[in-house]
């Protein structure tokens, strides 16, 4: 299942172009377009919904034992929060600007805050969970209109990613052979 899976992103990656420029012309079904015609308000709004869901879900399942009932409320005040944000004609850039914060330290933000998440996944779930998050983060952008060496970037996450997955399969396998060792080590299968 999980190889099934992982085949079929891999082929819409490789075959978006060729649909792009079957059905729009070359480079209008991309990642990047797609985000043009979201608009970054509704990615802050996006953003906001998923993060506030993140969160509270989080939150709400410590003190409610029912994972399902924990998910239901911590979504429906996240879309209370959302909604809050949309009406109040909330905008992300002059809330940055008046907190004197221009539109150029957005990206420098971003990156910080990327490596941030790397440095904690490090420290939390080892150097194997780094790779495999930049290699995804690497894949993402090579997907957006961000950098120019699109193939490159491309190339790059998917080799950090295939080593991150190499060294979890190691650790599995390694993991694996000293529990089937403590289990031939506790088995009666002696012949007197």
């Amino acid at each position: 299942m999980k190889k099934n899976l992982i085949l079929a992103i891999t082929l819409s990656i490789f075959l978006m172009n060729i649909l792009s420029a079957y059905s729009y012309g070359y480079g209008r079904l991309s990642l990047g377009y797609f985000f043009e015609i979201l608009g970054a308000e509704n990615i802050f709004l996006i953003g906001v919904l998923i993060g506030s869901f993140a969160l509270l879900n989080w939150v709400i399942s410590m003190s409610i034992k029912d994972k399902m009932t924990a998910g239901i409320i911590a979504f429906i005040i996240s879309l209370f929060i959302t909604s809050g944000a949309y009406f109040s004609n909330f905008d992300a850039e002059s809330f940055f600007y008046s907190i004197g914060l221009s539109g150029e330290v957005l990206p420098l933000i971003l990156f910080l805050f990327v490596l941030g998440v790397l440095i904690y996944l490090g420290f939390r779930f080892g150097f194997k969970s780094v790779l495999l998050f930049g290699g995804g983060v690497l894949i993402a952008i090579s997907l957006t209109n961000l950098v120019y060496e699109k193939g490159t970037l491309f190339i790059l996450g998917l080799v950090l990613a295939l080593i991150g997955l190499w060294f979890y399969n190691k650790e599995n396998k390694i993991k694996n052979r000293i529990r089937m060792n403590r289990r031939n080590l506790y088995t009666d299968d002696y012949d007197i």
